[in-house]
């Protein structure tokens, strides 16, 4: 899971459009990733 996080942001990080899509989607599904424990 990390690998294709980490492939899909160094194939959008040259495009700025690309990268704040993939930071939304990243912050999105990070509470699903790592579940906090409150």
């Amino acid at each position: 899971m990390k690998v294709y996080i980490k492939a899909r942001f160094v194939n959008h990080a040259h495009s700025q459009d690309n990268h704040r899509l993939f930071i939304f989607v990243f912050v999105f599904h990070l509470p699903l990733l790592y579940p906090r424990q409150d």
